[in-house]
């Protein structure tokens, strides 16, 4: 698969023949544009901080790629296995110490914050209880298209 990003869609510097060489050899070329992964993640960095996560952790990182690649495609959120070693894959890390990062991340900022606000943060999609990793994720992802008004996909998981 072939990732183009552009800084403009509305400008006319595409390089229409690279575009069409990797079609033609059979590669998936999908088109994002800049803005729109920086308003993603500027909504993750936010929250974050709302949440009181630790920005320089491994696993705030890791957590952060995981819900930029969930935001981009929907169906990751149903396995929990496979983006997450995406995002493994994307930090040359092994499979069990990214997930392992990524749980004592939330772990922590849980811990350390109150029920009180992370109900306000997630408002009715949060029920109370101590969130799983899979669970986190897509409350966030949820949270994030609400943000950047997106359509929503309702995709939240209670295990």
């Amino acid at each position: 698969m072939v990732h183009l990003i552009f800084d403009d869609f509305n400008s006319n510097k595409y390089n229409f023949s690279n575009i069409f060489e990797n079609v033609t050899q059979g590669n998936r070329v999908e088109l994002f544009s800049t803005s729109d992964k920086e308003t993603v993640d500027k909504t993750i960095d936010d929250l974050f901080w709302k949440l009181g996560f630790n920005p320089t952790t491994k696993g705030t990182t890791y957590l952060k790629k995981a819900i930029s690649i969930a935001s981009d495609d929907l169906s990751l959120l149903y396995d929990n296995k496979k983006l997450l070693s995406l995002v493994s894959n994307e930090f040359n890390g092994e499979f069990k110490a990214v997930r392992s990062a990524i749980d004592n991340s939330i772990n922590s900022m849980y811990r350390y914050s109150s029920d009180d606000k992370i109900k306000i943060v997630f408002k009715d999609n949060y029920d109370g209880r101590k969130p799983s990793t899979k669970y986190f994720i897509a409350l966030c992802v949820n949270y994030s298209n609400e943000k950047n008004n997106k359509e929503t996909a309702n995709m939240i998981y209670f295990e």
